[in-house]
């Protein structure tokens, strides 16, 4: 048995983009999927990513921030969501986006992608295409595990630590 540093719950989006990045850190990590084929429901959405101030905007002359962002949001939801989560949404989501063009997401076209004051949904060719290029980076990486159809019920720990 393999000890790993990090443990992944879900092979979607984020659970595959955290192993990427803890093995990147150099943790040995372990993704464990409850089904039998990885994606979680990552891979049947739209595959249309928000984010303010990219490349991507910056290529077709559109002027945007995650400041911008920031306040558009909170005046859309009247000022009564959490701020804090907000905040980091609005500053995260650029880089992310232009993080997962490095790792081979093409980006399409920027649109608008609801009731926004410039283009911001970033569109790819889908959830499935965005899958494929991130858990083909995931199996290619030595420190990165995959066991599928391995539901975790609980963790089990000794003093504080998960064994």
């Amino acid at each position: 048995m393999t000890d790993y540093d990090v443990v992944v719950l879900g092979s979607g989006l984020a659970g595959t983009c955290a192993a990427l990045e803890a093995a990147g850190l150099g943790a040995r990590v372990l993704i464990a999927e409850a089904e039998e084929k990885p994606g979680g429901r990552s891979q049947f959405s739209t595959g249309m990513i928000m984010g303010a101030g990219t490349s991507f905007q910056r290529e077709q002359g559109i002027e945007d921030s995650p400041e911008n962002l920031f306040r558009h949001y909170m005046t859309l939801n009247q000022w009564k969501v959490d701020a804090s989560v907000v905040c980091r949404l609005a500053e995260d989501s650029g880089p992310s986006i232009e993080w997962l063009a490095e790792l081979g997401v093409e980006i399409l076209d920027v649109y608008y992608s609801g009731d926004e004051i410039v283009p911001r949904g970033h569109v790819t060719h889908g959830g499935a295409a965005i899958m494929d290029v991130v858990l083909t980076r995931a199996r290619q990486h030595p420190d990165i595990d995959l066991a599928l159809k391995q539901r975790v019920e609980r963790l089990l720990t000794v003093d504080g630590q998960v064994t």
